[in-house]
């Protein structure tokens, strides 16, 4: 055997080696391909076996008829296949090397066809529009690719193409049949003199507290769903159907001034019929001194397309499956419409938890290492009816009717405890649970949005009752510590009352709004258990909210000024066993005020926003009550418990397509989820306690700027916590 030695001049060697053999593999996984009107499913397959480093999924019926023409330059796969789609209704999902390749529009019918020029040369990017011959409503979209090609899902048989193309003639002919053939455009001669026309439609505009995002015209019309568009918006995040705003917590939402209470509401909106979202970080004193972020999502004007109806069903398997069903009926005019819709949903999910107590005390120490897991299996029905009613363009009434329930519920919860006592075994507990809810609500709602005179009337009204059960059983088997069964049972019935009246005045160069909110909830719960580990208790509570709001817009020139004030008085009455608890029961009587700054030059935008919010205690947090967890843990709650106010200070800068926004909170007696020895107790206890104080810095920053064809989307968001 030789044996080389190390020198300068073989460490050079080796090293060149190495780096060629790395340059190769690392170029092994780039793709140079040419692809001339081939089938979006080939051109995958092709993909798929050119490299090894990425998994490609795709359903090949489904994409077969999109066809691409494009050429790919040394890219790697992701960005390949991004540049195949282009402008189709397709969408990618990466997760890790494993791809999917999914059509984000399922229709029955996709109508086909070809632009060229006069001079038979493909017309690429023209704009296609597919309208409802009878009332010219849009119901499909496209643009043609670089062979002029275009598919275009729809669900109607016959429709109105419109094809519109820069210098050339708008094209406006009915088809019968989903194959539209060759579209030859004819030339548009222009004459213009001495003009330049520059035109730049803003995506983000500024409003009182927040900002405003176009949706209408723009690609965030074209995306599968309303939730996908919210996800895309600067500071908002969205888990499913949770919706998040950062720096914020989670936003009250509302579609074209009224409240939703469901987030599957949003469903029934599709990206295609919004003109608008508002996303406002600093709300105004219209709101509830406890909501710090609003999302408003404003529709197009509603056309009369007469009866329509919508099927979708939506699955998704992970360990478990779940399922989405809904059907709406919709009846419509220019004046009015009625609408029915019924969903059910069902889940199934689950989760594995390694939960670790110590507990010291001065003569012990308690180590208890327990492994959980959980397993959830749910259903829900939801019937949702509604009906409105255009008075005149100003004027218009509706209501609606709710219900919401779960038809099934169920929660096992099986764990093993291990604990040691003085760092020896101490024993072993297998832990059996069985959770058992069951939820009805009903919700019905009234409202008048109108103008009389120069003045705008805005008025709402809700009733709202629930009913809440839930059945636990929980079985404790150790030979060394001992048996324990647990039975408990929790019954609560709700009823709200609830209005809300706004009146907006012009007032000099400004605008100002008068408004007031009352509210009234009667709450009445039990709580059992057999055995008396906890005690079981009997509880009313007994709600009423009056509050009184007015806020003032001054333009000034390039700036704006907005001031505004909230009053609430809010009586909170806890009683058990039909006995008033003083401890528990809380009156507020508090004043919010608000401040707002903003001046615009050109395509900059500025605002400065300050503000004092609240945090009140929920009734779980301040209630007399303890819950068994294991024998060693408990939670409760804590009537001690005060409420924490909020003093928040952001300012937000926009030029075109950059926001900036940066944000510091005070919070003061901030609320805190703690763990402690229960005083004379050998268990941990779990509640919500009063510290001094915390602060809050956070920063987001986000670019949407335009490149070409293409209008990527970055987000940076920062916080930091000093507690």
């Amino acid at each position: 055997m030789k044996t080389i030695p190390y020198n300068g001049k073989t460490m050079s060697l080796l090293f060149i080696l190495f780096l060629l053999s790395f340059v190769q593999l690392s170029y092994a996984q780039r793709i140079t391909r040419q692809y001339n009107n081939v089938s979006f499913s080939a051109a995958l397959k092709d993909l798929n076996a050119r490299q090894h480093k990425y998994t490609i999924n795709f359903v090949y019926d489904e994409l077969e008829d999109f066809k691409v023409t494009k050429s790919i330059r040394n890219s790697n796969v992701p960005n390949a296949i991004m540049q195949l789609i282009g402008f189709y209704p397709i969408r990618m999902t990466q997760v890790e090397n494993n791809i999917m390749v999914e059509c984000t529009q399922k229709s029955t019918f996709r109508y086909k066809g070809r632009i060229v020029d006069e001079r038979g040369n493909a017309a690429e990017y023209a704009t296609i529009a597919l309208l409802l011959p009878i009332d010219s409503t849009i119901v499909g979209h496209g643009v043609s690719n670089e062979n002029g090609s275009f598919v275009i899902p729809c669900n109607s048989r016959k429709v109105l193409a419109r094809i519109t193309y820069i210098g050339y003639k708008t094209v406006n002919r009915i088809y019968n049949n989903t194959e539209m053939g060759i579209i030859k455009l004819q030339p548009k001669t222009m004459i213009v003199k001495g003009v330049v026309v520059k035109g730049d439609r803003p995506q983000y505009k500024m409003l009182s507290g927040g900002m405003e995002v176009a949706v209408e015209h723009t690609l965030l019309s074209k995306m599968a769903n309303t939730f996908e568009v919210l996800s895309l918006l600067p500071r908002v995040s969205v888990d499913g159907q949770k919706i998040s705003v950062f720096g914020k917590g989670t936003p009250i939402v509302y579609i074209n001034n009224k409240r939703v209470n469901d987030n599957n509401e949003i469903v029934n909106i599709t990206p295609d019929n919004i003109k608008s979202i508002s996303v406002i970080t600093s709300p105004g004193s219209e709101y509830d001194a406890e909501v710090e972020s609003v999302i408003r999502i404003r529709t197009k004007e509603r056309r009369a397309n007469g009866f329509s109806l919508r099927a979708d069903a939506f699955g998704k398997y992970n360990k478990w499956m779940s399922d989405y069903e809904l059907i709406s009926a919709r009846y419509q005019t220019k004046k009015f419409e009625i609408a029915n819709s019924l969903w059910t949903m069902g889940t199934h999910d689950g989760e594995d938890n390694n939960l670790i107590t110590d507990i010291y005390l001065p003569d012990k120490h308690y180590y208890n290492d327990q492994l959980i897991h959980l397993d959830t299996n749910n259903r829900f029905l939801s019937e949702k009816l509604s009906a409105d009613y255009s008075l005149n363009d100003s004027n218009s009434i509706g209501g609606s009717y709710r219900y919401y329930g779960m038809l099934k519920g169920r929660t096992n919860s099986v764990s093993r405890q291990d604990v040691l006592l003085n760092g020896m075994a101490h024993g072993s507990i297998d832990q059996k649970e069985v959770m058992k809810p069951f939820l009805s609500l009903h919700q019905a709602d009234i409202y008048y949005v109108g103008k009389v005179g120069h003045v705008g009337v805005d008025f709402n009204a809700t009733y709202y009752a629930v009913k809440n059960r839930r059945n636990d059983e929980g079985f404790e088997i150790s030979k060394e510590l001992g048996n324990q069964e647990v039975h408990s049972s929790n019954r609560q019935n709700s009823d709200m009352w609830a209005g809300k009246l706004v009146v907006n005045i012009p007032l000099w160069k400004g605008n100002m709004s008068v408004g007031t909110e009352m509210s009234k909830t009667d709450s009445h719960g039990t709580f059992l258990n057999e055995e008396q580990l906890v005690p079981s208790t009997k509880t009313d509570i007994h709600e009423r909210n009056i509050a009184g709001f007015a806020q003032y817009g001054l333009v000034l020139n390039k700036w704006t000024v907005g001031l505004g004030v909230r009053y609430e008085n809010i009586v909170r009455d806890y009683l058990s066993d039909g006995v008033k608890q003083d401890d528990v029961s809380r009156k507020y009587n508090n004043f919010f005020p608000n401040l707002s700054v903003s001046w615009n030059k050109g395509n900059w935008n500025w605002q400065l926003n300050v503000n004092e919010k609240i945090h009140r205690p929920s009734y779980r947090q301040l209630g007399n009550f303890m819950q068994f967890d294991n024998r060693f843990l408990y939670e409760g709650g804590n009537p001690t418990l005060q409420p924490e106010k909020v003093f928040n200070v952001e300012t937000m800068m926009l030029y075109k397509w950059l926001n900036v926004s940066v944000g510091y909170k005070y919070l003061k007696d901030v609320m805190e989820w703690t763990k402690y020895i229960y005083p004379g107790k050998e268990f941990a206890y779990n509640t919500s306690l009063n510290f001094d104080h915390k602060q809050l810095l956070y920063a987001s920053v986000n670019v949407s700027p335009k490149l070409g064809i293409f209008r990527p989307t970055w987000g940076f968001n920062y916080n930091q916590q000093f507690f």
